[in-house]
């Protein structure tokens, strides 16, 4: 009988989004009303997509998201009673971070001729259980960031801002004004971590990843200073003093927003930051339980890092100064949540599959970055060792309190994709690899642990390049000299 069957009316079935920059939630609703006279269970449903069988039959895949990976939907499933209405959410974020982020979904993805590849376009599926399905119509305007960007295509941009400020419409000039603006409740945050030492703490959790201990004692207590820290006040008023400039031979085939961020933390003694690096995603975001535990692993702590580092990222894409309000930690955490949302974890697969058996020494470390790496990315992971390198020299050490190992370990975490829980010995194994392009005698200690152990280093693997090494014809030739 019709008339017992669930009805609802849902409205507005057509949603714009209008413009999602990087990193920026919009949010709307639509409104599922019951007007029938037996309670509804609804139920999102992917849209059917076909696939071809073993026997090159067609058929329909139905094991599909519900939803484009730029959009999210809460709640998915529930129950309307009779004559009820109820609020579904609708929240289009883009962010980056691997193969099924939302932008590398968007650049497998591009919207089909003529519509912009900016375009973001996607149909949602309400079932009603026993009842009629319903369609929900999104559209929106993707803006671009260079965070989430492949390092190649930066390089290529050359001077070319990601964005084109004089492009932007009125809502996009009044986006770009209030990203530029300090993002509020920011300080509090600042002065609560003020109170809580944060190296410290750290160190109390260093045997977490799993070093020997003759490594764990010289990491915590050896090294360049054990200053107690408050961490986080930064740097202030001092963001158009970019004018320090790194010099390590490959600035060309680093992209220029790599460099800004470099330039940016070499000025005005902001590398004596206490904590900075250890400390920096915490003073923007507030402390995490636990230091050994992937910073990524929490949306909500990676939606609240987007936010903090907002400012920093909208200058990087337009172009345009640096707000005189960004403090060291907010230059530092944008620099690490950068290398976290490439498209590709920075480091290559095969240096992950050789670490699961061995560290290598300094030169096969060394060859193995250059054969496995595209310029960009072989250039950028240079430059930024040899900042790491400064924020290590003793005058900036005896105050930021930064020791080799503390470096390593953050590094290892932003540079290395993959899931969130590794085995403990890769774990190791990727912070010792760090070590050998920061301090290799610290690194050579924990070579030492494992061939007195009775550990073999097997034949390299064969490694293959990612990107492309053509970036600019006069750089096709890797750089091969030594990072250490």
């Amino acid at each position: 009988d019709n008339a017992a069957r669930p009805r609802c009316t849902l409205h507005p079935n057509f949603i714009e989004f209008g413009l999602v920059p990087f990193g920026h939630q919009v949010c709307l609703e639509v409104q599922l009303v019951n007007v029938g006279s037996t309670t509804a269970r609804y139920y999102f449903v992917p849209p059917a997509k076909p696939r071809e069988g073993q026997n090159g039959m067609m058929s329909w895949d139905d094991d599909q998201p519900i939803s484009a990976a730029w959009l999210e939907v809460s709640p998915t499933e529930g129950e309307v009673q009779e004559g009820e209405t109820i609020s579904i959410a609708l929240t289009a974020l883009i962010t980056g971070g691997g193969p099924s982020s939302a932008a590398a979904y968007i650049a497998a993805n591009p919207a089909p001729p003529p519509a912009p590849v900016d375009t973001l376009d996607t149909i949602l599926i309400l079932r009603l259980e026993d009842g009629a399905d319903s369609f929900i119509s999104c559209h929106g305007t993707f803006l671009p960031s260079c965070f989430g960007m492949d390092l190649d295509a930066l390089l290529r941009l050359g001077s070319t801002p990601v964005i084109a400020v004089e492009q932007l419409d009125q809502t996009g000039q009044q986006m770009l004004q209030q990203g530029l603006q300090p993002p509020s409740g920011l300080a509090s945050m600042q002065q609560q971590q003020q109170q809580q030492g944060g190296v410290e703490s750290l160190r109390q959790q260093i045997g977490d990843l799993g070093l020997p201990d003759e490594l764990r004692s010289s990491a915590t207590h050896g090294g360049h200073g054990t200053a107690a820290l408050a961490a986080v006040s930064g740097s202030r008023g001092q963001a158009q003093s970019e004018g320090s400039t790194l010099v390590t031979g490959v600035e060309a085939r680093v992209p220029k927003e790599i460099q800004r961020l470099v330039n940016f933390l070499l000025a005005g003694q902001r590398l004596h930051t206490p904590g900075l690096f250890v400390d920096s995603i915490q003073a923007c975001c507030g402390p995490t339980k636990s230091f050994s535990k992937p910073t990524y692993s929490s949306a909500a702590h990676l939606r609240q890092l987007l936010v903090a580092t907002a400012p920093v990222r909208w200058a990087l894409d337009t172009g345009l100064d640096l707000p005189s309000h960004i403090t060291a930690h907010q230059a530092t955490a944008a620099l690490l949540l950068m290398l976290q949302q490439l498209p590709e974890s920075l480091m290559p697969p095969d240096v992950s599959a050789v670490l699961l058996h061995c560290v290598p020494p300094a030169p096969a470390c060394t060859s193995l970055l250059s054969d496995a790496m595209s310029v960009a990315e072989w250039a950028t992971l240079r430059h930024i060792v040899a900042l790491c390198k400064a924020a290590l020299a003793a005058e900036a050490a005896a105050v930021n309190g930064l020791t080799s190992y503390m470096l390593a370990a953050v590094l290892a975490e932003h540079c290395f994709g993959g899931p969130a829980a590794v085995p403990p010995e890769l774990s190791a194994n990727r912070v010792a690899f760090m070590m050998m392009l920061l301090d290799p005698e610290a690194a050579a200690q924990r070579r030492e642990v494992n061939a007195a152990a009775g550990d073999t280093v097997p034949p390299a693997a064969p490694v293959h390049q990612r990107g492309t090494s053509a970036v600019l014809q006069p750089l096709t030739q890797q750089p091969q000299e030594s990072l250490i």
